[in-house]
């Protein structure tokens, strides 16, 4: 596990985002999750389970071919995905 979050940190780092920009992005979202918090946690779920899959499988920071990596990646793709569901679920229902 240590090796995913790990290549999550590099990567982030390698855009070199300031932390002037992440704490505006996080008010940005704070203030829509205030008006509808379902549709921004929704948003918000998919930038962020879409980028890090991207990280994940491009093969650019971790071999996926690692020992128990391929395991926790696959736990995490499911888990995501099925919370994603979730998630759209209960958009549709409201």
């Amino acid at each position: 596990m240590q090796d995913l979050i790990d290549a999550w940190k590099t990567a982030w780092s390698s855009y070199g985002v300031s932390d002037y920009a992440l704490f505006f992005g996080i008010g940005i979202a704070l203030v829509c999750a205030y008006r509808n918090w379902q549709k921004t946690f929704l948003i918000t779920w998919v930038v962020v389970y879409g980028w890090s899959m991207i990280v994940l499988l491009s093969g650019q920071y971790i071999d996926i071919n690692a020992g128990m990596l391929a395991l926790w990646v696959c736990t995490y793709g499911l888990l995501g995905f099925l919370f994603l569901s979730f998630l759209i679920y209960t958009n549709l229902k409201d």
